[in-house]
């Protein structure tokens, strides 16, 4: 195991970075668990990443000129034509 070193002896060795972001970054690495990020609060996304690439396959390979509905319909309207929709309308 490593001998603790704290944000003051980090900062002597890299006098660029500034000393709240290197407590900032021990304070956080001292709460993760198995060195894993804590995940990002809010609302998941309304897709996977498998439905995205579904719809992206579909839209420029299968059928280029399928309409909104019916790829709606394709994926079970899992998000909404607002969610899905850069149109304004």
């Amino acid at each position: 195991m490593l001998p603790y070193v704290g944000g003051a002896e980090i900062k002597k060795l890299h006098p660029e970075i500034p000393l709240g972001t290197i407590k900032t970054t021990l304070r956080r690495g001292a709460q993760r668990i198995d060195n894993r990020s804590q995940p990002w609060s809010g609302r998941p996304r309304a897709i996977t990443d498998e439905t995205r690439d579904f719809i992206y396959d579909t839209v420029t390979h299968t059928d280029p000129h399928i309409t909104h509905r019916e790829l709606l319909d394709s994926i079970d309207n899992v998000c909404k034509k607002t969610g899905s929709s850069n149109d304004p309308t």
